[in-house]
């Protein structure tokens, strides 16, 4: 997944979280894939604000 820009990255984070409050087991995979690139693509600090650690 590629994150265009900080204002997609703010946007990722949000859906994550949202996938994240639901607790859907549907979802979790898609929840991994945008945490696992927010991290990779340099906007840790998104994940911490977001509270998107974990699962």
């Amino acid at each position: 997944m590629t994150i265009r820009d900080a204002a997609h990255a703010r946007e990722l984070a949000q859906k994550a979280k949202a996938f994240k409050a639901t607790h859907n087991q549907a979802d979790k995979a898609e929840f991994e894939k945008i945490k696992t690139a927010l991290l990779s693509q340099g906007y840790g600090a998104l994940v911490r604000e977001y509270g998107i650690e974990s699962w």
